[in-house]
């Protein structure tokens, strides 16, 4: 990082919103996810403008750790193959029972809570539960949104 992007306007304001999210948590772990997005701002790939990484800034602020926790377990699933004439909901089905069960262990979160642990996750974005009229479908059943892959690319373990 140059001093010419450092001295930046628009990195002052990235850093000044950024700074002020990490002043409002207490989890370290979600700090470092603000670290990772700020970084992103001067690196590849990057939010296109301000106005693209204040509403990405927003996301992450507006979620729990848990919540971007368990949109993580549900991203280790997304390399399941779909099968040939699969939709999407047949295609989440064959592995929720696995997740919500992942879920469970690592975050805590029980089945009896499990969808409406999720549902609200979907405010964001980042996740969207599958609604239709489907035979034998009660609902509660979701995927990730390409909103999702934009921001984990941000914030990254693997960049830092």
């Amino acid at each position: 990082m140059t001093p010419a992007v450092i001295e930046s306007e628009d990195f002052i304001h990235c850093f000044t919103i950024t700074s002020k999210a990490a002043l409002n948590t207490r989890r370290r772990e979600k700090i470092r996810l603000f670290a990772r997005l700020l970084a992103s701002s001067v690196s590849k790939p990057h939010p296109r403008d301000t106005d693209d990484y204040e509403q990405m800034l927003a996301i992450l602020d507006d979620l729990t750790y848990s919540e971007w926790s368990a949109l993580a377990i549900l991203d280790r699933y997304s390399t399941t193959s779909t099968n040939s004439g699969e939709n999407a909901l047949q295609w989440s089905q064959r592995f929720w029972p696995n997740f919500q069960d992942d879920t469970e262990r690592e975050l805590g979160i029980p089945k009896s809570e499990f969808t409406a642990f999720m549902n609200p996750i979907s405010r964001t974005g980042l996740y969207e539960q599958i609604v239709g009229a489907y035979w034998r479908y009660d609902g509660g059943v979701g995927m990730l949104t390409p909103r999702f892959h934009r921001l984990k690319s941000f914030v990254s373990n693997d960049k830092t």
